[in-house]
């Protein structure tokens, strides 16, 4: 019954403007003149299609201006000729705050090449005046100077030609004997130094022989110094000393400082971390008159300052080691 009435009312309606270009009023003999349709009454209203958010969302390429009434949502929607927008009730509230900008969108596929226009008509040829001849410029710069260029072949060997043999020198100083001994040792085992007492390191002795009236015996020795400390500040001062039949040499001497201490790693975390067991090397060389007759060398080391942590000799894989070179004059 709804339905033929609604369609009665729209055949009146539509009867009315084929007959007459001004307007139509229902329940109302005299329609506003600024209404096409003005609709009157004083117990009922007007009954706007009823639709599910679901079917107003399906109505097909929708009109700018339709109106609707959303049956979920029990509000009155319009189309502005881009999206769907509820007819606001009441006062309007408090703008919110903008919300986030949402995430870029893909980007899209571009388009195909667009067709090439027509080419142009072809212009009329221009009228071909030769203009006067203009002044003569002014000299330009000099330009950069050139690179090298590249060296030329080498000459010809010249011919030898042997000059006169010269007078015989003076006779020069007696020089050293040749054949020098020369003797080497490496540590047989790591050696823990504790205490301020010089310790032997092992395997660093060597029993030389000076067969002339004195000799120049050249000494050289490294080695490795690790300290025993696990702390973040562990330290350890140790001496390393060249001794010569029991004595320490003057010369022969060496303080050896082994110090852990923080540096800055970036993985898993970034965070300090302690350069635990950190090692120094000595390198220690001397020359010493030596008389004739056979002489003990030794390396041997100690703890400058007791409190501090013993200190470990050929670690970490590092070979100690004593060359001595014995030059008879």
């Amino acid at each position: 019954m709804k339905i033929k009435l609604l369609i009665l009312l729209i055949s009146i309606f539509i009867c009315k403007l084929g007959y007459s270009q001004s307007n139509t009023g229902l329940g109302t003999s005299t329609p506003d003149p600024s209404a096409i349709l003005d609709i009157s009454s004083l117990n009922k209203g007007l009954l706007l299609p009823r639709l599910t958010t679901a079917q107003r969302n399906a109505i097909v390429d929708p009109a700018r201006g339709l109106l609707v009434y959303d049956t979920n949502l029990n509000q009155l929607w319009y189309f502005d000729g881009n999206v769907w927008k509820t007819i606001p009730v009441g006062n309007p509230g408090v703008t919110g705050n903008t919300g986030p900008m949402g995430a870029s969108g893909a980007i899209g596929i571009t388009g195909g090449t667009g067709v090439n226009g027509t080419n142009g008509v072809t212009g009329a040829t221009g009228i071909s005046i030769v203009g006067a001849t203009g002044p003569t410029g002014t000299n330009g710069t000099n330009g950069l100077v050139g690179a090298t260029g590249p060296t030329g072949a080498t000459g010809a060997v010249g011919a030898t030609v042997n000059g006169a043999v010269g007078l015989t020198g003076s006779t020069g100083a007696t020089g050293y004997r040749g054949g020098n001994p020369v003797y080497t040792a490496f540590n047989t085992a790591s050696l823990t130094v504790n205490s301020t007492t010089y310790q032997q390191v092992p395997g660093l002795s060597q029993t030389i022989d000076v067969t002339g009236t004195t000799a120049k015996v050249f000494i050289k020795t490294t080695g490795n110094v690790k300290t025993n400390s696990g702390a973040t500040a562990g330290y350890t001062e140790a001496r390393v000393a060249v001794f010569i039949d029991g004595v320490a040499s003057t010369l022969g001497v060496q303080q050896v400082d082994a110090i852990n201490n923080d540096y800055w790693v970036w993985f898993p975390l970034p965070s300090y971390t302690t350069v635990q067991y950190t090692s120094t090397n000595w390198d220690i060389v001397t020359i010493e008159n030596l008389p004739t007759g056979s002489h003990t060398i030794e390396v041997r080391v100690r703890k400058v300052d007791a409190s501090s942590s013993d200190a470990i000799t050929g670690s970490n894989g590092y070979y100690d080691n004593l060359s001595i070179i014995v030059v008879n004059q």
